[in-house]
């Protein structure tokens, strides 16, 4: 439940044990490993001044037991809680204390008549009355700690007697469950709360049998309909004879976590509704390694669940078994990561080729966005869209080769045309200077 919830069941469990030095040994075991924020050393004699450490006797009016070197952040340790870790512990002091009263050796009181077993000596009669009277102010004075310790404690806290009686109640317990106006100390459970129901009834039967029940979840349904989530745990407490006494209940009210949790998973399951509807693979990193979530078209795609890529270490090797290959995107990818990481933002899309379970390859186009500790990588299958710009550009590339190539037999037509054109011009010039010659030759005869 809490922190003082586990001290005072570590104070019930070491109050079972006779031996003063056992006692005291087992509770700072308990308290050791209840909280780290708080942090205890107990001594046998008082530190000297000036240790600068929050030191908290184990005394009665009486005697002194030790002292409790206390440690923790100064934040954790304010005075309420120093009041109410020296309640704990001048409880435990006079827990200390009966057992050392209830080792005292048997002292008759009056003379002694007999003659023989009990002295009779006059000053040990009068230390006997002392101690007896001592030992009834430590009862009354532990009853009034108790009450201290419950009523001051951080979790709702209920002490029944064995006719389900309010013996004890936590302000927490009041607050909890609106009992504010009402003073229930002395009342019947079962009249301040109608609503139980017979299955708390029999927890309650059985826990004044001896045994201990606890619940994590439960819906606890008010008299007005209300519903309210309990985590609760009920256990026995025992007389100094040993016989149960009556219980303890520690409850919590978790409603507010129960509604986050279901608007969590009402969330979560649009958020999946949205995600597999999607045309796109979706996968979810806690971090940078580990694979939370991967969507249905995610599996379309590459033919892996999450329950195959538990990590990006063991995506790799699947997408790119050609090691030099894997190194090469692993690296740039690495570095878009990282450039993301630094200066926020989302990784440009970029396409690798991707090794899918079936053997097959497709391309895909990466996006990753960033979003706290969460890393969210889009997967968009552009297989058929590269096929066709690589066919595009092939039949480009085709297209200009054989445009070049007309290009080469036209200009070498043109160039055999240009040499015939200057051939004819220039036999068609021979022809004429030749007639003109002959002409000339023809007019010079008589």
């Amino acid at each position: 439940m809490t922190f003082f919830h586990d001290v005072l069941l570590a104070l019930a469990d070491v109050a079972k044990t006779d031996d003063p030095d056992q006692m005291t040994r087992l509770f700072f075991e308990r308290l050791h490993g209840i909280d780290n924020r708080f942090s205890f050393e107990f001594m046998d004699r008082e530190p000297r001044a000036g240790s600068g450490s929050l030191v908290m006797p184990i005394a009665t009016p009486s005697a002194t037991y030790g002292y409790v070197v206390a440690g923790g952040a100064s934040r954790d340790w304010n005075e309420e809680t120093r009041d109410v870790f020296q309640a704990v512990f001048d409880l435990l002091a006079v827990l200390l204390e009966n057992r050392r009263l209830a080792k005292l050796p048997e002292t008759g009181i009056g003379p002694d008549l007999s003659g023989e077993g009990r002295t009779g000596d006059a000053q040990e009669t009068l230390q006997a009355v002392k101690d007896s009277r001592r030992y009834e102010d430590q009862l009354a004075h532990s009853r009034d700690l108790m009450r201290y310790v419950i009523e001051h404690s951080n979790s709702a806290v209920a002490v029944l007697d064995r006719n389900l009686r309010y013996v004890y109640v936590s302000q927490r317990y009041i607050d909890d469950y609106k009992l504010k106006d009402r003073h229930i100390v002395g009342r019947y459970h079962y009249d301040v709360f109608p609503e139980i129901t017979e299955t708390l009834k029999e927890v309650h039967r059985k826990t004044l049998q001896g045994q201990v029940s606890r619940g994590d979840r439960d819906a606890f349904v008010r008299t007005d309909g209300t519903v309210e989530w309990i985590r609760w745990e009920c256990r026995p407490w025992f007389e100094e004879d040993k016989t149960i006494g009556g219980i303890v209940l520690y409850t919590e009210n978790v409603s507010e976590r129960v509604e986050a949790e279901e608007r969590l998973r009402n969330s979560e399951a649009r958020f999946r509704l949205l995600a597999d509807s999607a045309p796109v693979g979706i996968l979810i990193l806690e971090g940078f390694k580990k694979v939370i979530y991967t969507s249905r078209r995610f599996t379309e795609i590459f033919g892996y669940t999450m329950d195959d890529i538990p990590t990006v270490d063991v995506w790799w090797p699947l997408a790119y078994p050609d090691e030099a290959l894997r190194t090469k995107v692993a690296k740039a990818w690495a570095q878009a990561v990282e450039r993301v990481r630094v200066h926020g933002g989302e990784i440009e899309p970029v396409v690798y080729p991707v090794r899918c379970r079936n053997g097959e390859t497709r391309h895909i186009e990466f996006r990753m966005t960033l979003a706290g500790d969460l890393n969210f990588v889009i997967f968009i299958d552009v297989t058929a869209r590269t096929l066709m710009e690589m066919e595009l550009r092939t039949l480009k590339d085709r297209l200009e080769k054989e445009v070049s190539e007309k290009t080469r037999e036209l200009q070498a037509r043109v160039d055999e045309l240009e040499r015939f054109h200057d051939a004819t011009v220039e036999r068609e010039f021979r022809i004429k200077e030749l007639r003109d010659e002959i002409d000339r030759m023809k007019g010079g005869q008589p």
